[in-house]
Parts: C-alpha cells; structure tokens; sequence
C-alpha cells in the first residue's frame, strides 16, 4: 500500500497535460472529486462500512487514485503561481513547496489534536474520511479563483496601482515567515501534543490572507492630498521632466 503513491508517480504527467487541454478550474474539480472518493473509500473500507474480497489490492487502488488526485492540484497550482509571478518566481515557488512539502503533517496534527486517540486505535481510521472532506471540498472551493490573470499593458498598470495594507517589498518577507512559523508549530505539535495545536495551525494557514488586505482608500485620498498640497499640482497631473541632456549621455561638447 505504501509504495502505490511512488507508482502513480509514473503516470501524473498525464495531470498536466489534461490541464492543457482543459482549464486550470476544470483539474482543481477533477482532482477534488478524485481525492474525494479515492479517500473516502479506503476509510469505508478500513473502518468495514463496506466490505471487499480482497482489500489489500483495493487499498493499493485507492491510494494510488488519492495520489493522482493531487497531482491536478498541484499542478494546477504551480502553473498558476509561476504565469501571475514571473519577476518573484523562484520566491514563489520556494514558499509554495515548503507547504506542500509540510501539508501532510499539518492535516496530521489538526486531526490527532482534534481526535485524540493511540495508534492502535480504531478511531485513527477516520483519517481518511478527514482526508475526504478537507482534500476534496477545499480544490473544489478555491476552482472559481484559482487562474492565471491576464497580462496587463503598461498603460493599464499605470492607470491603476492597487494598494493593499502590507507594503509590497514586505509581501514575500512575510510569506517566508509564515512558511517557517508552520513547519516549527507542526514540527513542535509532534513532539508536544496539545488540544491548541488545531487552532494555532488553522490560524497560520489563514494567515497568509492578510497579505490580500487592501490599504485603507482613506489613507490612499491622504497621501494623495498630501501630495498635492506640496507639488501644489493634482496627484493626476502628468509631471514633464526636463528635455536637458542628462551629464552621463555624452561629454560637454554634445550637451545643449
């Protein structure tokens, strides 16, 4: 059963190459509905909701199919990330594959912090009904707003500058952060189980939202006036550079 992922990963290209053919919404439902299932049924079958004649090579089935399911969501996301970012790619990039690399422990320390129980316990089993419902629901969630956004001109980036709450230069500075606060609590919970581990976890991977916050529009209209007030033109106003030769452009003998 373990090594089933290791064999699916000879057949998850085929994942990219149905999202070029589709769309990135399309394999973000694909594989939610893959995961879904996939999980779902090897905890009906662990837990004996249903039975099976011969479950070991049912098990092998199904976990290479929940593998193959987040192949899609992880292309899809890769795909997304390195089209929208192409100037901070490889930060990107570093940042998203530390969360899926610590994604396992993270669901793994939510469940065992919310259902306590030993490892031999039954209760360990419904494990994989939670892989069902988070791995599968949340693909499906985020299907509508998961894309590439469109390339935009120079004119229309500079007709409209979208200020948001945290400074742009601090954006990726924040995202390492939150990538390193998650993989200590997670690394931390293993060894220090506790009932809060559920919401400090939950919490970190909400955190990254903040960085979508928009600034204030009233402290944007201040700045704006701010600015006015001192250049005594409208922030609109279009500022002519001087038609002077810059120093650098040539020797004394060509400059006017």
């Amino acid at each position: 059963i373990g090594i089933a992922p290791a064999l699916c990963n000879f057949v998850t290209f085929t994942s990219g190459l149905l999202m070029d053919r589709t769309s990135v919404g399309f394999c973000c439902l694909l594989g939610g509905a893959i995961i879904c299932c996939a999980y779902g049924l090897f905890g009906a079958i662990a837990l004996k909701h249903i039975t099976v004649s011969n479950p070991a090579t049912t098990f092998v089935i199904l976990a290479a199919l929940g593998n193959y399911g987040a192949s899609f969501m992880v292309a899809a996301t890769f795909t997304t990330l390195t089209k929208n970012f192409t100037a901070q790619r490889s930060e990107v990039v570093s940042i998203v594959k530390s969360w899926v690399g610590v994604s396992s422990g993270v669901a793994t320390a939510i469940f065992v912090g919310l259902f306590p129980s030993t490892s031999t316990e039954p209760t360990r089993l419904w494990f994989c009904y939670f892989l069902a419902l988070v791995g599968g629901i949340t693909p499906i969630l985020i299907a509508p707003i998961l894309r590439p956004l469109p390339r935009r001109s120079v004119s229309d980036e500079t007709k409209e500058e979208r200020s948001f709450l945290i400074p742009a230069g601090m954006l990726l500075p924040v995202g390492f952060g939150c990538s390193v606060v998650l993989i200590a609590c997670t690394l931390t919970s293993a060894f220090l189980p506790s009932s809060l581990w559920p919401v400090i976890l939950t919490a970190l991977l909400v955190m990254p939202f903040v960085l979508l916050i928009p600034n204030c529009p009233r402290a944007a209209e201040q700045g704006r006036q701010h600015l006015t007030d001192a250049s005594g033109l409208d922030a609109d106003t279009p500022v002519v550079l001087s038609e002077r030769q810059s120093p650098w452009e040539g020797g004394p003998l060509h400059m006017k």
